[in-house]
């Protein structure tokens, strides 16, 4: 079983001028074991803070003439974080 999610990987800094830059780049991880795949639908929340060891896998094939390469991040595990707040439903 391999359940796909969207993450977010966060960045800041300071600019030249000193203010502060955030964004986050969106990316699709994909949970392949059993165990791990039941529990991040369950246990796994919009917000919440996971630290996902990972390898990136890296494909090209033709489709319609045109070359795709995707890049796949495949989970090797999940960590859940403390929670800043805790979540309503909690």
């Amino acid at each position: 079983m391999s359940i796909g999610n969207r993450v977010a990987t966060n960045r800041s800094w300071l600019d030249d001028e000193g203010q502060r830059k955030s964004v986050s780049d969106w990316m699709t991880v994909t949970f392949f074991e059993g165990k791990m795949a039941d529990f991040v639908p369950r246990q796994i929340h919009k917000g919440d803070t996971v630290l996902v060891p990972a390898r990136v896998s890296e494909s090209m094939h033709q489709k319609g003439g045109v070359i795709h390469s995707p890049t796949e991040v495949i989970a090797e595990g999940i960590d859940l974080c403390a929670h800043a707040s805790p979540r309503p439903d909690q």
